[in-house]
């Protein structure tokens, strides 16, 4: 007799089968804190701004990390950002203000989050 688990993925195998085909979409975050650190020393070292390109940007949440706060010393980005991301250390972030003047990312296989199987993808 099967169990509940082998029975629920027998009846979905094609949805299943669908879903897995297609690489995953990582939402791995923890990259930008690197970047956002970067931007501002870029600024305060260097006074330009930031031109940016990234393959798998993880749903694209990796092409606006301008709107991420990074609190690292006394803070980097927006204190009001979309994202507040913490950092452990005695690092210190120049918190400068800058510019993202361009971001550009590609997948190899796109998601739609205006669509529910798109935010469904991703929420998986």
């Amino acid at each position: 007799m099967p169990t509940l688990l082998q029975a629920v993925l027998q009846r979905h195998d094609p949805e299943l089968t669908a879903l897995i085909e297609n690489a995953p979409q990582t939402n791995e975050l923890r990259r930008t804190d690197a970047v956002v650190a970067a931007a501002h020393w870029l600024k305060v070292y260097k006074g330009c701004d930031l031109i940016t390109s990234e393959l798998g940007v993880s749903a694209s949440l990796n092409l606006v990390f301008d709107k991420f706060h990074l609190a690292l010393g006394d803070g980097c980005g927006p204190q009001n950002g979309t994202v507040h991301r913490t950092q452990n250390g005695k690092n210190r972030c120049m918190a400068t203000p800058y510019r993202l003047r361009n971001a550009q990312g590609c997948y190899l296989a796109p998601l739609d989050l205006r669509q529910p199987r798109g935010l469904l993808r991703l929420r998986s």
